[in-house]
């Protein structure tokens, strides 16, 4: 880059970085995905205000660069101006003050299962990109339309997510709204099936899934609070996953091709799903044995440590 660092702005850097990537004209989107408001977008863009250290981070993920490009514009370090100082003394002391040594350490784990996230984005990519068709699918791989016809047998769902916005989106400023997937959940509910959510420490998530409990709840006309569970947990996550209690016999009469795509996969009745990442894979990649065994440790262990959120 040639400019000097002096000329250097967030905003600027930001706007760069936007209009090259899939957020170019859907800023409403970013907004949601980072978990602020439009405004706060073009208060970024502005200049006219500065994200939160973890705002900051969750921009990071959304763009795929480092934290260090989004201050610096690039990865190396240059000549700090006042405003890329402020935000770089911010991150630092977000590291060193981090409430306490359990929270510090859970957020060091989480930044590296962002890590890891992306790499195996990168694989996903590598492995499945070739058996892909036009259209983004291929084998192995479930399109949202199948997922709800899989969830909306499903007797008991175990949703792991970090974001929650399949579900919820918005935040506390701009108030929170039903996500793509709320009307199916609450349908789900409402015929008899049980949820359990699973989500990091984080505040903003708590907020988020409170108020996710409060739509489904509006939607379905009456308090639901009791037939989902969310449990907060310091474990790290990598990326979100799904596990769904299946009556095959069931699957097979109301739809014999999605039967038929799944029944190796099914284990018992658990069928695990992992979230989508990737951009060029259009769909939720299903969890072979080996997938799924972890899944169901990892959901083990939470319910051995983590919080229920009341």
């Amino acid at each position: 880059m040639s400019a000097d660092a002096e000329d250097i702005r967030f905003g600027e850097i930001l706007s760069r970085l936007l209009s090259t990537s899939r957020y170019r004209t859907a800023r409403g989107a970013l907004a949601a995905d980072i978990g602020v408001s439009p405004s706060a977008v073009s208060q970024y863009l502005s200049g006219s205000a500065l994200p939160r250290i973890d705002v900051l981070a969750r921009l990071a993920r959304a763009l795929n660069v480092s934290t260090d490009y989004l201050i610096f514009g690039t990865e190396r370090h240059l000549p700090l101006s006042r405003e890329q100082a402020f935000l770089r003394l911010s991150v630092d002391d977000f590291l060193s003050n981090y409430r306490s040594g359990i929270e510090r350490q859970s957020w060091l784990k989480l930044e590296l299962a962002e890590r890891i996230d992306r790499r195996m984005d990168d694989i996903v990519r590598e492995e499945f990109f070739a058996t892909l068709d036009a259209a983004g699918v291929g084998p192995g791989l479930l399109q949202d339309a199948e997922v709800r016809q899989i969830e909306a047998i499903s007797a008991a769902t175990t949703v792991v997510s970090m974001t929650l916005k399949y579900n919820v989106v918005g935040d506390e400023e701009s108030g929170f709204k039903a996500g793509p997937f709320a009307d199916t959940v609450v349908e789900n509910i409402v015929r008899g099936s049980a949820y359990t959510y699973v989500i990091p420490s984080d505040p903003n998530l708590r907020l988020a899934a409170k108020a996710m409990i409060g739509i489904f709840s509006s939607l379905a006309g009456r308090d639901i609070s009791s037939d989902i569970r969310v449990f907060v947990t310091e474990i790290s996550q990598v990326g979100g996953f799904l596990i769904y209690d299946v009556d095959g016999d069931v699957l097979a009469m109301r739809n014999p091709y999605l039967s038929k795509k799944v029944e190796e996969y099914l284990r018992g009745s658990q069928l695990g799903l992992m979230a989508g990442t990737s951009d060029a894979i259009l769909g939720d990649m299903i969890m072979d044995e080996r997938h799924l065994s972890r899944a169901q440790a990892f959901i083990a262990e939470v319910m051995n440590e983590a919080e229920q959120l009341s």
